[in-house]
């Protein structure tokens, strides 16, 4: 959050006695301390064009930044056949080692900083915008594992020479956090570890749904030594979670709702994973009433009810608010235990036609662009 984000929601309160002026205070102390990503997509309308290193992803850069963001996610792609493949493998239509080169030195240069988020995909995504492949549970799981190692291991190489702020390892992969591959996974993190040293990068991985949670809580219980072990490598916990809604599609965002799964989340993850950095990661504010929710991810729908079938944009609009409002009430001591908020924000095309428009996508909402850019002016 800006500095100017901060005047804004201080001036949008009221004081009416010096103890209320100190607990405003600290309350602005408390909201400068979050820091916000934008996650990007890579949305491919050829093969050959719109990747991480592009023109359009230098024009959605510039934007984001006089948004205010404090960097940028980059969400890079690696792929399976399908949620049952062993083979993980580099896409044929991805952003080169170089492109992720060139964005990472146009973030350095003005300032801002740069996450590496590896994602599964499937091989078919090819022309359209990255989505993350859920459910995934190879059937050769020391296969899976060894290939993934392999497929990440270009952009570790990335961060051991350039300024890259955090790395994300294991988005997605509930079924392979499991006391059996404890060897890999310490193994791995220790090599990665090593790698970034010399830059210190943050180490983190994401918890994607209440599976990975599970998961990990099972591993502690059955093996602590090696689950301890694991845990002494990584900086940061991210915990994916989006705006709650009381009744899907009744466009009743829920500020209590809201605050109860954010507490659940580093309540849990506090016991989990004491010491660590925690973040709110994957924040998807859905602009279409009609979606199914697979993990974290998002899938919208075609709404007959819908002028254009999928996008509401007032829909989302009081999604985005209601989700505002949250963080600026949560206590204080929720708060400081914040280190970042992570939108899902934009894709690497800037300015795609209406029939392109991803309502998952908080660029393509010209009333939300516009509350972001008043904010920080």
């Amino acid at each position: 959050m800006s500095f100017k984000q901060l005047v804004a929601v201080v001036l949008a309160l009221s004081l009416t006695s010096l103890s209320a002026f100190a607990e405003l205070t600290d309350l602005a102390k408390a909201l400068g301390k979050i820091k916000t990503s934008a996650q990007v997509r890579e949305k491919f309308v050829n093969a050959y064009g719109y990747g991480f290193g592009s023109d359009e992803m230098s024009r959605v850069k510039r934007h984001i930044a006089d948004a205010g963001f404090s960097s940028i996610t980059a969400v890079l792609r690696l792929a399976l056949q399908d949620a049952k493949s062993s083979f993980v493998f580099a896409p044929t239509v991805r952003s080169s080692i170089s492109d992720v080169e060139v964005l990472i030195t146009r973030m350095n240069m003005s300032g801002h900083g740069i996450i590496l988020k590896p994602a599964i995909v499937t091989d078919s995504d090819g022309i359209n915008v990255t989505t993350r492949l859920t459910g995934i549970d190879p059937k050769n799981p020391r296969m899976f594992l060894d290939t993934y190692y392999r497929a990440i291991r270009g952009y570790v190489q990335i961060a051991r020479t350039r300024a890259v702020t955090e790395i994300v390892v294991g988005t997605g992969l509930s079924n392979l956090w499991k006391p059996q591959y404890a060897d890999f996974w310490i193994n791995t993190l220790k090599d990665i570890r090593q790698t970034i040293a010399p830059r210190k990068t943050i180490l983190s991985f994401e918890i994607s749904s209440e599976l990975d949670m599970q998961a990990f809580d099972n591993w502690s219980k059955k093996d602590p030594a090696s689950f301890k072990e694991m845990l002494s490598v990584l900086d940061k916990v991210r915990l994916s979670m989006s705006p709650q809604e009381g009744t899907a599609g009744n466009g009743d965002w829920n500020n209590q709702l809201n605050t109860s799964k954010i507490n659940d989340l580093l309540e849990k993850a506090q016991k989990l994973f004491p010491g660590k950095i925690y973040s709110l990661a994957n924040v998807t504010i859905p602009g279409c009433r009609t979606r199914n929710i697979l993990e974290d991810e998002v899938e919208c729908v075609n709404d007959p009810n819908i002028q254009d079938g999928f996008y509401d944009y007032p829909y989302q609009q009081t999604a985005y608010d209601s989700w505002t409002q949250t963080i600026e009430e949560l206590p204080l001591q929720t708060l400081a235990l914040i280190q970042e908020i992570e939108f899902v924000y934009a894709v690497t095309e800037f300015d795609p036609g209406a029939e392109h428009e991803d309502p998952r996508f908080l660029v393509f909402n010209k009333k939300v662009k516009e509350s972001l850019l008043k904010k920080t002016k």
